[in-house]
C-alpha cells in the first residue's frame, strides 16, 4: 500500500463517473485510497495518498477519465499530518493539551470538499492550532467545514 505523504482530491458531478474514476486512478498509480463516496448534491468524492509523482499521475488520469462530471481536483504535495486524521474523523484532543480546556474555535466553511481540504492543510502549515476536523459534504449540502482550535 502506498503510504507517502501527498493527497489528490477529485469531486465529481456525477457518481457513475465517480466510480469509473476510481477504478482507474486505481489501476493507473501505486496510491492509497482513503476516501471514495457519494456525497451530498449527488456528486462522488475521491480522496488518494501516495508518493507526489504517483498522484498528480492519478489526479491526471481522474481528469481525463472524468471529463464532464469533474467539479474541482487538487493535489497537495506535503499534506502536513494533522489533516490525514482529521479527514478520517480520528483526531483526539488531548485533556493535557493547552491545559485541558479549548481556548477559541475557529470554524470554516466553504463551498467545495477541495477548498476545505486545501484550507486545513495552509492553516496547519502556517500556525500552531489543532485540527479537531474536516467534515467533508455529507449532509451539509456539499460543503465542507473544518474546526481547529
Amino acid at each position: 500500500m502506498a503510504r507517502g505523504n501527498a493527497l489528490g482530491i477529485i469531486e465529481l458531478a456525477s457518481i457513475g463517473k465517480g466510480f469509473e474514476v476510481q477504478d482507474a486512478i486505481l489501476k493507473a498509480a501505486n496510491v492509497e485510497k482513503i476516501i471514495a463516496r457519494t456525497i451530498c448534491s449527488g456528486k462522488y468524492f475521491i480522496a488518494i495518498r501516495g508518493d507526489v509523482a504517483d498522484v498528480e499521475s492519478a489526479v491526471a488520469v481522474g481528469i481525463e477519465i472524468g471529463s464532464y462530471a469533474i467539479v474541482n481536483t487538487a493535489t497537495i504535495p506535503n499534506l502536513d499530518p494533522k489533516v490525514f486524521p482529521a479527514i478520517a474523523g480520528n483526531t483526539v484532543f488531548e485533556q493535557g493539551q493547552n491545559g485541558g480546556h479549548i481556548g477559541a474555535l475557529l470554524i470554516i466553511e466553504t463551498f467545495s470538499v477541495v477548498s476545505a481540504i486545501k484550507a486545513a492543510d495552509i492553516a496547519c502549515k502556517e500556525a500552531e492550532l489543532e485540527l479537531l476536523r474536516v467534515h467533508v459534504a455529507m449532509a451539509i449540502g456539499g460543503k465542507g467545514f473544518l474546526v481547529i482550535t
